[in-house]
């Protein structure tokens, strides 16, 4: 009897390590994730503004970063000229937390520059995704954004 406990203790303990390194492990990978997909999301709403010829305020795609726990995203997925009702894209649940100031918006005009409400090109701007394994920089203002990842020390 006395194995057996031995036994089950044992396994529980190697159970329980393993686990704790496939949390690991998921942290960065949710990141990196959610990252590569707001980067598709830019990327296709600048592709779409430049698609329409967007020069009016209400016709340009753009990305919303409401608060920390999520961003909408508003672009012509149909094609019928218009655009869509922004999607929302909840972080909550990975865990994951978007930098202020909130709201913030990047719009894109006809020729795909990264405009603010007020047409005014924006040369610099990025979005900051977070959780306890690190940080992730999207460069949204750039044509050719890209994903920067870091890990916390």
């Amino acid at each position: 009897m006395l194995d057996m406990l031995i036994v089950v203790v044992i396994v529980s303990i190697i159970v329980t390590y393993i686990l704790g390194q496939i949390s690991t492990i998921q942290k960065p990978l949710a990141r990196t994730n959610a990252a590569q997909r707001l980067t598709a999301y830019v990327q296709t709403a600048r592709s779409d503004s430049i698609r329409r010829h967007a020069t009016e305020i209400n016709r340009m795609a753009q990305i919303t970063v409401v608060d920390a726990q999520g961003y909408n995203v508003s672009l012509d997925a149909n094609g019928d000229g218009n655009l869509d009702p922004p999607v929302f894209v909840d972080l909550k649940d990975q865990n994951l937390k978007l930098d202020g100031p909130f709201p913030r918006m990047y719009m894109f005009d006809a020729q795909g520059r990264t405009v603010d409400p007020g047409r005014n090109p924006i040369t610099s701007g990025s979005i900051t995704l977070s959780n306890g394994s690190g940080k992730s920089v999207v460069n949204v203002a750039n044509p050719t954004s890209s994903v920067k990842s870091g890990s916390n020390q």
